[in-house]
Parts: C-alpha cells; sequence; structure tokens
C-alpha cells in the first residue's frame, strides 16, 4: 500500500454531518483510491467543539484514526506549561519526510537541520512569549511533539543565554544541544563579527548560521573577514566550513587564512587547522577540496 504521504486520493464531501459526536456543517473524507482506506478526514465546525480534549472552532483536519492534526483554538489553552490564546492556529505530528506535510511549510529548509523528525507548529494572532523568548507569532513557531520549544523567529532584539540577538533571527534549539541562530544581517558574538545567513530567500537551502553551546558560549561561527584568533590567522570558508570554538572559548579548528608558523608547525594558506583545547596544534593539513 502506498504511504499517506504520497497515496492517489479520491474524495467523498457530506453537509450537515455528525461524526464522532461532533456537529459539522460540512465534512470531506479523503481515501486511498485503491484500497478505499481513509486516509484524513476535513471538516467544518458548526460550533464550538472538545475534540481530543482541545477546544476547536472553524476548519479542522483529522487523521485516519480521528486525532485531532490541524484546528484552530476556540479558547485560550494549555500544552505543557504554555497558556495559547484563542485564535491560534495549531497543527501536530508533522511529519518533516512526508510531502504532504512539508509542502506548504515556511522555514523548513532552516527547522529541518535541528533532526527532529517531527514536529508541531503554532501559528499566533501576535508575538508570543515562550519560555521567556519573545516570538514572532504570526511567522510560526515550531515544537517537539512534548511541546518544548524547537525554533522561533525573534519578534524584537532579545537575549539569549546572555548574547543580545536582533529582531528577524530565526533561533533553533537542536536535539543534540546546540542552539542555532540564523542572524540576517552580520552580528557580533563574544567579540566576533559573525556573518549573517539570510534564511528567508528563495534560494535558501540549508547550512550556515551561527551556533552557540547549551551554555551560550561560542560554538562556532563564519566570520565575515579573515580574522586572527589566539594568534592564528583564520578564514572565511563556505567550502571547507566555520570557525569552530571549544566552550571554554579555546580555538578548535579553522582554515589557515595565510602561510603561517604555528608553534613551529608551517601552515600554508587553506589548510585546516585543527587544535586541543590546550591550544597545540594536532592536524595542519591542504583538504582535496583545495587542491
Amino acid at each position: 500500500m502506498l504511504s499517506v504521504c504520497h497515496a492517489q486520493e479520491k474524495h467523498y464531501t457530506y453537509s450537515d454531518f455528525i461524526y464522532n459526536q461532533v456537529e459539522f456543517a460540512e465534512i470531506t473524507f479523503s481515501l486511498e483510491k485503491k484500497t478505499g482506506d481513509t486516509l484524513r478526514i476535513e471538516g467544518l465546525l458548526n460550533a464550538k467543539a472538545i475534540i481530543n480534549e482541545i477546544p476547536c472552532k472553524g476548519k479542522i483536519m483529522l487523521t485516519k484514526e480521528g486525532r485531532i492534526k490541524k484546528f484552530n483554538l476556540a479558547e485560550a489553552h494549555n500544552f505543557a506549561g504554555n497558556t495559547f490564546p484563542p485564535g491560534t492556529y495549531i497543527v501536530m505530528d508533522i511529519d518533516l519526510d512526508c510531502r504532504s506535510d512539508v509542502n506548504s511549510l515556511r522555514y523548513y529548509t532552516t527547522i529541518r537541520g535541528a533532526l527532529n523528525q517531527v514536529i508541531n507548529l503554532c501559528i499566533f494572532p501576535s508575538t508570543q512569549t515562550i519560555y521567556g523568548i519573545s516570538c514572532n507569532g504570526e511567522e510560526g513557531v515550531f515544537f517537539r511533539t512534548d511541546w518544548s520549544l524547537l525554533g522561533c523567529i525573534l519578534a524584537e532584539n532579545d537575549t539569549i543565554k546572555e548574547n543580545v540577538l536582533p529582531k528577524g533571527t530565526f533561533i533553533r534549539f537542536d536535539n543534540e544541544g546546540r542552539i542555532g541562530c540564523f542572524c540576517l544581517t552580520d552580528t557580533e558574538i563574544q567579540g566576533y563579527l559573525c556573518s549573517g545567513t539570510d534564511y528567508t530567500h528563495w534560494a535558501y537551502s540549508g547550512g550556515g548560521g551561527i551556533y552557540l553551546y547549551r551554555s551560550g558560549r561560542l560554538k562556532y561561527f563564519q566570520p565575515v573577514d579573515d580574522i586572527e584568533i589566539q594568534g592564528v590567522w583564520c578564514k572565511p570558508s563556505s567550502v571547507r566550513g566555520e570557525i569552530s570554538l571549544y566552550e571554554n572559548g579555546k580555538l578548535k579548528e579553522c582554515t589557515s587564512a595565510r602561510d603561517q608558523t604555528i608553534d613551529g608547525v608551517f601552515c600554508e594558506e587553506n589548510f585546516t587547522l585543527k587544535f586541543d583545547d590546550n591550544g597545540n596544534i594536532t592536524y595542519a593539513k591542504k583538504e582535496k577540496i583545495f587542491d
């Protein structure tokens, strides 16, 4: 059987219909064309209804099992300690590998880098504060299925782990503990001028960003220009990658910006340089991409 994401469908629509004791002004059942199995159910509610213990209104979508997937909140409701206002549009259990789920998903290329397979999305009527972060609610806020915050766009200049980030930055809390900061403009963080990433551009396909450790310390970034770090000249390198730092701030890895001698080791421009957490050079070699 074809998956729900790729199945060919046929549709049956009914008016003034009662399904699972809920009254619909109109309801449509989408079935797999080949087998006749139900894929999903979409409808317009007659009035406010409690579905899966959630107050809903207007248009909704249910899974084939009858679980709510897309809906508008009819009144304020609490999700894992966060109270969402009435009028919030919610999509639950978005499968990032499912074409039908992500076809119209904004910022897909940014959020997929969090390595989360299934997520929830909320579009709020206005700015929404989530765990102390001022999120642009109208652009959408992403959550894990346990309703922990996965990502959002800052509605105003905000401070994340003692780092001041500009309005419009996409903040992403990755599964492995790092914090991705996709600033639209070049931004100074912990004394380094870091390159911005225009994640809103139609051609953006992922990558870029400034990353912090869970503690807030800078983990890796792309500098705007050649930069000297602890006596080592490093260069921006979209091919080789960003500059990496240890959590204590010491240089971990970079691309050599010029011919230079480091701890008695001669390093040519474009050499990949690696250091241990005591600052000793452990690797100096030109990668094949620079040959």
